[in-house]
This record gives C-alpha cells, structure tokens and sequence, in this order.
C-alpha cells in the first residue's frame, strides 16, 4: 500500500493562464519524471453510495471529504494492475492511500463484487469493503483528461494542470479504449493543482498571486456528476 499526506490547493483558471505561469515559472520546475511534454491520460471510475453521500458533501461544501476510485493512466487498461485509491481531504490536507489491484480484480469493483477485498491482507482493503458494502457503494461516473504535471525539486511541491476533462455514464468503458465524450469545463478552461508538504514556496506563491485566480473547491467528480446528469 502506498500512503500520501499533503496539502492540495486547486484553481480554476484559463489555457492561457496557465502559460503564463509556466513562462514564469520556466526556469524553476521540470516536468514530472511520470510526465510527458504534452502531458498524458488519467481516467478515473468514481465510486458513491447508494444517496450520493460523497457528491452531497462537495456540494453541501463540508469540510470532510472522501472518494473512492479505479485509476490508470494512458489510453489503455494495462493488463499488470489498475490503482484502487481512497482520498480523504480535510480543508486543503489530503490523505490517500492506494492499493495496486489486477485487472480482473478492478472489474470485479465495477460489478459491485467486494467481498475478495477481505482476502487481499490489507487493514485499507478490509475498511474499503466495510465501507463499500454497508453504505452500498457502486460506480457512478466515468471521468478522463489530459494531464500536465511539473515538479518544483527543492521544495517537492508538484504542480498538474487538467484540461479537456470529459466524462461519461457508461462506467463500463472504463475497461475498454473508449473515452467519455461528455465535457465538464470548457475547452479553455482547467484545474491547476499545487500540491505540497505544508511550505509553498515564494516564487510559485506570488506567481499564483499574480494570476488574481483564488483557492477553490474544483472537484472534477462533482462536476461530471452534474454535467452528465443534465
């Protein structure tokens, strides 16, 4: 199991923007060691319980949150595993945990089968089904975009940049090659994310200031949840 706690600030700002705090921030970060120079692929399978308890907490703006979701990265479902990741947020601090699951084991989540997460040897899998099982979770939103991701070495501070973020109902596709179609933001438009250990550093600070964009609560789930229900 990997475990992750840091603090996540998001901002919802234009293409534009976005190169211009790139420009000005050229000489100080680099690209992901995961990255590419046109970013690359995620696509999430989000899991909610029966009365959308996680999508009602974003939109009620409570301060605790959680999420559950399959994740992979590129165009295609790799054959060796798929990411089962629970994210809890509190304000701005992220604690997530992730679990690396087979191919066969992801798609037997997507069919509502939970009970083989007792056997995994995790203390995460065994919370997971009781969570799961006794809220009645099940996949409700198939969501994808484009991901630039830069990193700022001296302060490990990792900055991404989502844009063309699409999804769909068809949870299914999940396990195939075909990608949600559904906008959720418009086209010049994406969610910078700054994530850090709890120092930001100056530099990217009053670069961000400069932008005269404000910390927001820009969760992706939330808005393909409601883009695709209307």
């Amino acid at each position: 199991m990997l475990e992750t706690r840091r603090k996540e600030e998001k901002y919802l700002i234009s293409v534009d923007e976005f190169g211009r705090l790139r420009q000005k921030l050229a000489h100080y970060i680099r690209l992901d060691q995961h990255g590419l120079e046109k970013g690359y692929l995620v696509r999430s399978l989000y899991f909610d319980s029966i009365n959308d308890q996680d999508l009602c907490a974003v939109l009620d703006g409570v301060e605790t949150k959680s999420k559950i979701r399959l994740r992979v990265y590129g165009t295609e479902v790799p054959d060796r595993f798929v990411k089962l990741e629970y994210k809890q947020k509190v304000g701005v601090d992220i604690h997530k945990r992730t679990l690396n699951l087979a191919k066969n084991q992801a798609e037997s989540l997507a069919r509502g089968e939970y009970r083989w997460l007792l056997a995994q040897g995790s203390a995460l899998a065994v919370r997971l089904y009781a969570k799961m099982t006794t809220e009645v979770y099940r996949p409700s939103v198939l969501i994808a975009y484009q991901r630039l991701a830069y990193h700022y070495v001296p302060g490990n501070i990792r900055i991404t940049f989502d844009t063309n973020v699409n999804a769909s109902m068809i949870v299914s596709t999940f396990f195939t090659n075909q990608l949600p179609k559904h906008p959720v933001l418009p086209p010049d438009i994406g969610v910078l994310e700054v994530k850090h250990n709890g120092f930001l550093n100056n530099l990217i600070r009053e670069a961000l200031n400069d932008l005269d964009v404000q910390l927001v609560s820009n969760s992706k789930y939330a808005k393909a949840r409601l883009a695709t229900q209307l």
